[in-house]
């Protein structure tokens, strides 16, 4: 439906508005604002395994893994094909000099196209660190869907803890849940923790019984009062 780039913080913000792809995140028909990180390195080489810039120390990116794929949902089949078609667009972009600047005009003119659709989910990083744009323009994004979702692993960093009313704290086991719980935060934590729900579209869950993320809401910070959240490890089969 429209893509918005920008530079913020050496990465190139992308988000854009189109019809869903998947039935975990929302039926065919929905409408689905989706915000992805590229750092600039990454976007300069074309080279999806920089990824120091925009994934930082998650455990699941390319750099904590010494160049590999760490398990991150986002590095198999379609998706990562679609990544790397969207990082070379991108570097042409880029390079074209057709990529701005962040200004106070970007959020408008994402609000001016978003007000004229019918949005369902907003999932802020469905690629790399969304805490890489500023609260402010996260908090405008927010009620242009009818539900948002997420994530960050850099909830231990103090700089981002305003952000924990709008995202979860991402983690990999129960440690480090517990810390993350201790400093305000609810979290999605990859594996299972009996002080959490599990996530309702797990795809450990039966299809019949999976529950959209449209129509879930629950990994949306702290705004909403709920217990945290627990999905089954990547790559877990499904039974």
């Amino acid at each position: 439906m429209f893509q918005i780039n920008f530079i913020l913080n050496n990465v190139v913000h992308s988000i854009d508005v189109k019809k869903s792809q998947t039935d975990k995140l929302a039926s065919e028909n929905s409408l689905i604002m989706q915000t992805y990180h590229f750092s600039i390195d990454q976007v300069l080489d074309k080279n999806i395994n920089n990824d120091t810039g925009n994934c930082f120390d998650c455990p699941f990116s390319f750099n904590q893994n010494g160049g590999k794929s760490g398990g991150c949902y986002t590095h198999s089949g379609m998706i990562f094909l679609g990544l790397c078609s969207k990082l070379s667009s991108i570097n042409k972009l880029l390079l074209a000099g057709k990529i701005p600047n962040y200004s106070s005009q970007i959020i408008e003119q994402i609000k001016n196209k978003a007000n004229k659709l019918n949005i369902d989910l907003l999932r802020l990083g469905t690629y790399g660190e969304a805490v890489t744009m500023p609260l402010d323009f996260i908090s405008q994004l927010i009620p242009l869907a009818k539900k948002h979702t997420a994530y960050t692993h850099l909830w231990h960093i103090d700089e981002y803890s305003e952000y924990k009313s709008y995202f979860m704290a991402s983690t990999d086991n129960f440690l480090l849940s517990k810390i993350a719980k201790n400093k305000g935060w609810r979290v999605f934590e990859v594996g299972e923790n009996n002080d959490s729900i599990q996530c309702p579209s797990d795809p450990i869950i039966a299809k019949e019984k999976r529950v959209t993320c449209a129509n879930c809401g629950l990994c949306s910070g702290n705004k909403l009062g709920a217990k945290s959240i627990f999905i089954n490890k990547h790559g877990k089969k499904i039974k």
